[in-house]
């Protein structure tokens, strides 16, 4: 008889052990994998929009967009023209419509 109760509670043990990594692993995905996805996703999808006369900041560099090509950019910084990587790209300004009120 306390053969079969040993037996019992380490079966509830292993299931709550499972139990609680399936928690675990939800609560990693949902609060790390995903929302790196989602940022991967939206750069990919900013990368794929780049288009010539936007105005984008890569790191300390302000300029618009001249030329691109499979790889990288040519930029205008009113003074020089700079070609960079696409891949350094942060952020792209992209103009206000006029008909648009600001939130505030």
């Amino acid at each position: 008889m306390v053969f079969l109760d040993s037996s019992v509670s380490t079966t509830q043990s292993v299931a709550q052990n499972l139990i609680l990594l399936a928690v675990m692993f939800l609560l990693l995905y949902f609060l790390f994998i995903r929302p790196e996805q989602k940022r991967r996703k939206n750069y990919q999808l900013m990368q794929d929009g780049l288009r010539v006369g936007q105005k984008v900041y890569a790191g300390a560099i302000v300029g618009t967009i001249k030329k691109i090509t499979e790889r990288t950019c040519t930029l205008s910084t009113g003074t020089a023209e700079i070609e960079i990587l696409k891949l350094a790209i942060n952020y792209v300004d992209l103009p206000q419509e006029e008909d648009q009120q600001p939130i505030s």
